[in-house]
């Protein structure tokens, strides 16, 4: 990982380079960003390409005005028990997560998802591929592509979201315990494929007692070959 030097962003002291190469953490966080950026000047961590950048690890990400830009995420392989996802997006604001794989081998993966937002606000994920994460399968269950725990004035577009074990995008607040949900925008996005076991959707929008969900916009998306539902509403009416 380099700093950028002349690679036109705005200040090199926040801005990274990551070379073309396979980097791989068994069962630990190898990115986890604690200092973030500013309005002006977000903190970049930039794959050379996208192709060219595998990360065989997960991400943690818990400071303000982070982008992550043009590299893969791969669980192919990878061994870790109990519950995790891919990248955790905790308590952070204005996090964009733009024009990145996340992929793996359909064996990897266990209550969470490859993107998770848990107290955030203002994240954008935008132009990304989300698949293949969970134990696909009849047994595949809690597994998602995106998992929408907490947030507020999000937004995912652009995206293909496809083959994950359970639903492609899940909002699950579980009953207030991860907090409420509001603002959030789904457009423009392809979730086809997703789920493997019962009761599994493309989208699932699951709100109950204090962990309210409100004002979510669902809007030009093509979703289709789903296991059970294209979008699904759960718990309290």
């Amino acid at each position: 990982m380099r700093r950028g030097s002349g690679d036109g962003f705005s200040n090199a002291k926040r801005s990274y380079l990551i070379a073309n190469g396979t980097y791989a953490s068994s069962s630990n966080v190898l990115l986890w960003v604690t200092s973030g950026g500013t309005t002006a000047v977000p903190r970049y961590f930039v794959g050379e390409s996208r192709d060219g950048v595998i990360i065989n690890a997960r991400a943690t990400i818990e400071a303000d005005h982070v982008v992550i830009q043009n590299l893969t995420f791969d669980l192919t392989g990878y061994v870790k028990g109990g519950s995790f996802n891919t990248i955790s997006i905790e308590g952070a604001n204005n996090t964009t997560i733009d024009r990145v794989t996340f992929t793996g081998d359909c064996q990897t993966g266990s209550t969470g998802g490859h993107i998770e937002l848990n107290g955030t606000v203002g994240t954008v994920v935008d132009s990304c591929i989300v698949g293949n994460f969970g134990n696909c399968g009849p047994d595949g269950h809690l597994d998602h592509g995106i998992y929408v725990a907490s947030t507020q004035d999000s937004v995912v577009r652009n995206s293909i979201v496809r083959g994950n074990a359970s639903r492609g995008i899940q909002f699950n607040t579980q009953q207030g315990d991860y907090g409420t949900i509001g603002g959030v925008i789904i457009e423009k996005n392809r979730i086809y494929q997703n789920g493997h076991a019962e009761y599994e959707d493309g989208i699932a929008v699951n709100g109950e007692d204090t962990g309210t969900i409100a004002n979510v916009t669902i809007q030009h998306n093509l979703i289709y070959d789903k296991y059970y539902s294209g979008l699904r509403f759960a718990g309290a009416s």
